[in-house]
C-alpha cells in the first residue's frame, strides 16, 4: 500500500462485530456488543458497536486496530496497514496524519 494509511477509515470501518469476524473471534451478540472469547476468560472480551473493546480477564483495552495488533503481535501502524489492505481501504490522497 502506498502513502500514508487513514487511521479514521480504517477505524471506523470495523464495528464490534465485523473486528470479532476479521480477528475470528467466537462471539455472540448482545444489545449493544459482542462477547468474545479472548484470552482464557469465556466471554470476557465485550466488543462494542463502535469498536472499542475491554477484556474483563486480563484488563486489554482499545480500538478495532489495538485489538488486530494484540492478536497478530504486531504494532497498531502494521495491523492498521493489514486491515486497510485485507478490506481494500485505500487512503485518501489527501490525508494528512
Amino acid at each position: 500500500m502506498n502513502g500514508p494509511v487513514p487511521w479514521e477509515e480504517v477505524r471506523r470501518a470495523f464495528d464490534g462485530g465485523r473486528i470479532a469476524a476479521e480477528l475470528g473471534l467466537e462471539s455472540a451478540r448482545e444489545r449493544r456488543k459482542y462477547a468474545c472469547v479472548w484470552c482464557a476468560s469465556s466471554d470476557g472480551l465485550h466488543v462494542y458497536k463502535d469498536g472499542g473493546a475491554k477484556c474483563f480477564a486480563c484488563g486489554r483495552s482499545g480500538s478495532a486496530i489495538d485489538l488486530a495488533a494484540a492478536r497478530w503481535g504486531v504494532e497498531p501502524a502494521e495491523a492498521c496497514r493489514m486491515l486497510a489492505d485485507r478490506n481494500g481501504i485505500r487512503p485518501d490522497p489527501l490525508y494528512r496524519p
